[in-house]
């Protein structure tokens, strides 16, 4: 019996379809477990180097205030953007991805990229290396080197930028999930951090970046509305830039079986 042009129309647009999904899961998947992996390591790795008792000062207050420096947040951010991925790949490959709970996964992994992961990456990556290309000792003084190797900062201010490399290439966001909960994140989170900067100062007169010592008030008033600024440009320019890789909404398999019935 032979196949009508329809049949061989949907046929073919099958084929496509799970030939592209396939090698994109697959990229996916891969790049997820190594981003996990890098993550892991530089979580290890740091939890291990010994600062509690060094004889720099400055050394001291990094291990007191571990938990206030946000590279730390950018990375917990990501740490669980990546397990919420990793966990839909493999709930894609068991044809899970679709049940109710994979989709809260992908709600809560979109809003968690688009209003966090995304604006505390740029801002990390860029003011670290905009700040070090001016003036490495106010933002990574040679000293520091004592005890974090180069590589390790290299992991937790550059490779980092690498997630959101892939992520665009290899996943259609075109718009937010959910614009409102995500800039409300975004700026929850900013405003946040701020806070915890500037209370650690008054309650302790210790700055946890050596930019801020050389900053007047009125430097680091004008510093701070820059970045809640940037965050919310670096919030607004991933939607447009991810339209440009993906210029047209990826049809579903069932969207192709519809429009070909």
């Amino acid at each position: 019996m032979e196949m009508s042009d329809a049949g061989c129309s949907k046929l073919i647009n099958r084929v496509r379809f799970s030939i592209h999904s396939n090698r994109n899961l697959c990229w996916r998947t891969l790049l997820h477990a190594l981003f996990l992996l890098h993550h892991g390591w530089v979580l290890v790795y740091t939890v291990q180097i010994p600062i509690e008792n060094h004889e720099n000062p400055v050394f001291r207050n990094m291990y007191t205030y571990k938990v206030a420096f946000l590279t730390g947040w950018n990375m917990m951010f990501q740490g669980i953007f990546i397990n919420l991925s990793l966990t839909n790949d493999i709930m894609e490959w068991q044809d899970k991805h679709l049940s109710r709970s994979g989709e809260k996964i992908r709600y809560w992994r979109d809003v968690l990229y688009g209003g966090l992961v995304v604006p505390f990456t740029l801002f990390v990556t860029g003011i670290f290396w905009g700040v070090y290309c001016i003036d490495r000792e106010l933002i990574f003084p040679k000293f520091y080197e004592e005890v974090i190797p180069w590589w390790l900062s290299f992991c937790v201010h550059t490779n980092i930028s690498l997630v959101l490399v892939a992520e665009t290439l290899l996943q259609d966001r075109r718009q937010p999930a959910n614009r409102s909960l995500e800039i409300f994140l975004c700026f929850f989170f900013a405003i946040g951090y701020a806070v915890v900067i500037y209370l650690i100062y008054l309650l302790s007169g210790t700055w946890l970046y050596e930019l801020f010592k050389a900053m007047s008030f009125w430097h680091i008033c004008l510093y701070q509305l820059g970045c809640w600024v940037s965050s919310y440009v670096f919030y607004e320019m991933q939607f447009p830039i991810n339209r440009y890789f993906h210029p047209v909404k990826r049809i579903s398999e069932q969207e192709i079986t519809q429009k070909n019935e």
